[in-house]
């Protein structure tokens, strides 16, 4: 079998309007760089377990013990 050589970026995902020090965030897995390379932010629609109820999640930098 052949292994697949492409590389999965990993995104971390925080609730809009709130910062990276509360701990309620998502890792999402995107397979293309096209969102990367157009400078926008990803934005997703996710469950809040914190508020119970789905909220807009946007794209944060990785902390820093993160590869």
């Amino acid at each position: 079998m052949a292994s697949s050589k492409k590389r999965k970026n990993i995104l971390y995902l925080i609730p809009e309007g709130q910062t990276r020090d509360n701990h309620n965030y998502h890792y999402t897995f995107v397979k293309t760089k096209r969102l990367m390379s157009e400078g926008k932010k990803m934005r997703v629609q996710k469950y809040n377990p914190v508020t119970r109820q789905r909220e807009w999640f946007v794209e944060c930098k990785l902390p820093s013990h993160s590869k």
